[in-house]
């Protein structure tokens, strides 16, 4: 699937939810209301994924859940974008080309990683001559 139609199908879908917050509530839900619903549904994914990866007690087999989840997220994602005029495309370029180039880096003793240049890195990994495993360091 096209990732131009998943946005264009999911603005149609946001656009038919406003006529049911309308019809229902006198009013359409803000952008603020909408990404607040984004991180309930986001919250879900990771229970779910506890549950499906057996590290949190489920009786059934919530992977068609999880699916519909993870759908949803990527559609809420694509509503929120387009409500705060952002193109997704574009974003997705960026940041995806952006992760290739620092994660191309071939350093061995630290990588940074940060999201504008003019912020500090917010993690180093580093390699330790006495644990093989590298050390993931968190700047807060």
């Amino acid at each position: 699937m096209d990732f131009q139609h998943i946005i264009e199908r999911s603005q149609a879908i946001w656009e038919k939810y406003h006529q049911l917050e309308r019809q229902n509530h006198q009013t359409e839900w803000s952008v603020i209301e909408d990404a607040l619903a984004f991180l309930s549904d986001a919250g879900l994914v990771g229970r779910l994924t506890m549950s499906q990866q057996e590290r949190w007690v489920s009786n059934k087999d919530v992977t068609p859940e999880l699916k519909h989840k993870l759908a949803e997220c990527i559609w809420w994602l694509a509503v929120l974008s387009k409500r705060m005029d952002i193109d997704l495309k574009q974003s997705m370029e960026t940041f995806l080309s952006g992760m290739e180039q620092r994660l191309g880096n071939t350093k061995q003793q630290a990588v940074g990683f940060c999201i504008f240049e003019t912020i500090p890195p917010l993690f180093v990994i580093k390699s330790s001559p006495t644990y093989s495993p590298p050390v993931l360091l968190f700047f807060l």
